[in-house]
């Protein structure tokens, strides 16, 4: 199922159980805040390791450059040359941890600890003043006018879910967004080089009516869009019928 926006009940989550690792592994880096958002969440106390991760971001080279950012106390600040300063305050129902500069877009990813009912991660773009909330952290494309954040989806769990974002100017908008059916999971690989395609990885739980799976695509900008090479597969009941005709 595809269809545009951000679905709140999507980006919900209860706690710090809810696991939402962007298909990476690896030492995270000020400069990766996918990987260190991943860290974090298998980290036995999340909450500390992404204070200690907005540390190492804030004194990075990259903080103390247009789009910057600095705390002050409880106070988040974001600022781009000739913006409206953006002001992010910790309060008893929020507290917010800077993670870092999503690649080269201007734009940095905002981790909010907050209630079950909002965003989990903010895109916050200082120049526009733009703040979107995503279900999983994004990867930049090349070039930085593209981010894809890809919630993996666990059994018993929330769904998988795609979102692809596109960048003109200073703000950004869903370009595609995929909801996958229960049982079928998504995992972040790599973007091709010039940046016309995310290669991706699936697969599919058992249940009583669908084997297991697993298999790769390509989620690519074609003549008509953005669309999967090839198709991901259907729900269980879809192909059960397709086969029985």
């Amino acid at each position: 199922m595809r269809r545009l926006g951000i679905k709140n009940a999507a980006s919900a989550w209860a706690g710090w159980s809810l696991a939402l690792a962007a298909g990476a592994s690896g030492a995270a880096s000020p400069a990766d805040p996918a990987d260190g958002w991943a860290r974090c969440q298998r980290d036995t106390n999340p909450e500390r390791c992404l204070a200690t991760l907005e540390t190492e971001a804030l004194q990075a080279p990259h903080a103390r450059k247009a789009p910057w950012a600095i705390r002050q106390g409880a106070l988040l600040r974001l600022q781009a040359p000739g913006a409206s300063e953006i002001r992010l305050e910790d309060s008893a129902q929020s507290h917010y941890r800077a993670l870092g500069p999503v690649g080269r877009s201007g734009t940095w990813l905002v981790a909010r600890l907050s209630p079950a009912d909002s965003p989990a991660l903010l895109l916050v773009n200082a120049a526009s003043g733009q703040s979107l909330g995503l279900d999983a952290p994004p990867r930049p494309a090349p070039d930085g006018h593209l981010l894809v954040a890809i919630r993996p989806g666990q059994p018993d769990h929330d769904g998988s879910t795609l979102t692809l974002l596109q960048r003109s100017g200073n703000r950004w908008s869903v370009v595609f967004r995929y909801e996958a059916p229960a049982g079928l999971h998504l995992n972040f690989h790599r973007w091709r080089s010039d940046g016309a395609a995310v290669h991706l990885q699936w697969q599919r739980s058992a249940t009583p009516t669908c084997p297991t799976g697993d298999g790769s695509a390509q989620l690519r900008d074609g003549p008509f869009g953005w669309d999967f090479v090839p198709e991901m597969p259907p729900p269980c009941q879809a192909a059960e019928a397709h086969s029985s005709s």
